[in-house]
């Protein structure tokens, strides 16, 4: 059988020699190989797109919210969580079909044991058999930290209209917390990530009273008054608060003392501030042994492997920012305590030392015990003048 060849054809034959063909002929290939590479991971990624969304999209599970990967973090983010997810079949691939499944039959076993915690609580028991490291870095849905505040504030017990009139009415006491509610737990391992948006705060029991405002008697008040034709009245009232600012100050030394407490006890301790980052250090520690785990691989050639690197890829992800934000926390609350001293507001400085006092001192050094209860003395002191002042 002879193949017709055109002239060109011909003339390619008989000006090239073999190396170069067999040169051109490579090339040909290694160039369509590489395509083909290209176009594999395009499609990977793609896919990974995909599986990344729907294993992080949330859908509604009695009064919660899950997605597969809550479901894998609360688990402990290991090689044991997704064998049992793979058990239970909650491990979808990029194809929607499989998303709604995994889905339909959480909704199953959430039903089976009676609620979502019922199911975690029973699959833990069953993983901590094999695997308890993720235990090191404490409640995986509650980022630990300091406090921080930018005013002092006492809480005063909020006036209702049924109260009686003000020459019968006797000051009232704070409130009793109330317990927490289920509605008010599943609210805190919500906030894993540090803390519910700061959109609306439902009304509180309690009004705040700025204790730097208190007693103060602004110029723009007196030419106000003086305005009104009523400077007599603010002038007796300021006269009636004389005992509330000096409450106000020995609430301030009592704060300034306890201020100075721990500038001393930091100073004499050079390792004074290693244990507040412990919640850092754990994290960072997690944040390791997620990476490991995940260039290690254990799920390689299973059915489930591009679920397990995304999933993986996202506890990553988030236990670095949770490791982040413990850091942030802890660092500027310290600093803020420190510029506040700078700016000669030491007041302020011993109220945010009061605010974390048990992060500072609990079980390492005893002596703060004394200030805090001078504090809580001096503050139940002014709360309890400025329920009688309102009510006069």
């Amino acid at each position: 059988m002879v193949l017709y060849q055109t002239p060109f054809q011909s003339y390619l034959l008989e000006v090239m020699d073999p190396i170069t063909l067999t040169i051109i002929t490579l090339f040909v290939l290694a160039t369509g190989g590489a395509t083909t590479a290209v176009v594999r991971r395009q499609k990977r990624a793609r896919r990974l797109l995909r599986l990344r969304e729907n294993l992080r999209a949330r859908r509604p599970f009695g009064d919660q919210r899950l997605s597969i990967f809550d479901i894998f973090w609360d688990l402990g983010a290991s090689d044991f969580a997704l064998e049992l997810l793979a058990h239970h079949q909650l491990l979808p691939e990029d194809d929607e079909t499989e998303v709604f499944g995994a889905w339909s039959r959480l909704e199953d076993l959430i039903e089976q044991y009676g609620g979502y915690e019922g199911f975690l609580e029973d699959s833990l028991e069953a993983i901590q058999e094999f695997f308890e490291e993720h235990q090191r870095v404490g409640h995986r849905r509650r980022l630990p930290g300091l406090t921080g505040a930018a005013r002092r504030v006492i809480p005063i017990p909020r006036r209702l209209e049924s109260d009686s009139s003000p020459s019968t009415a006797e000051p009232a006491s704070a409130p009793a917390p109330a317990p927490p509610s289920a509605a008010g737990i599943r609210e805190r391992r919500e906030a894993r990530t540090g803390g519910r948006s700061l959109g609306l705060k439902p009304e509180m029991r309690h009004e705040e009273v700025d204790l730097d405002n208190l007693g103060k008697l602004k110029p723009l008040d007196i030419l106000q008054s003086v305005l009104d034709g009523n400077i007599g009245d603010r002038i007796e009232q300021w006269w009636k608060m004389r005992r509330l600012r000096q409450l106000r100050d020995e609430l301030d030394d009592a704060l300034v003392a306890l201020y100075q407490f721990y500038a001393d006890t930091a100073r004499r301790n050079p390792d004074f501030y290693a244990p507040l980052y412990d919640a850092h250090q754990r994290w960072r520690d997690e944040v390791s042994r997620l990476r490991f785990t995940s260039r290690r691989r254990p799920w390689s050639n299973t059915a489930f492997e591009l679920a397990a690197d995304v999933l993986f890829e996202l506890a990553i992800d988030l236990a670095e920012h949770i490791a982040k934000r413990a850091y942030d926390t802890t660092y500027y609350t310290i600093e803020n305590i420190h510029n506040r001293a700078r700016n000669d507001d030491r007041a302020m400085a011993g109220y945010l030392v009061y605010l974390n006092r048990h992060a500072f001192f609990a079980g390492r050094h005893p002596g703060y015990a004394d200030h805090a209860r001078k504090v809580e003395y001096a503050t139940q002191r002014v709360r309890e003048e400025v329920i009688r002042l309102r009510n006069e």
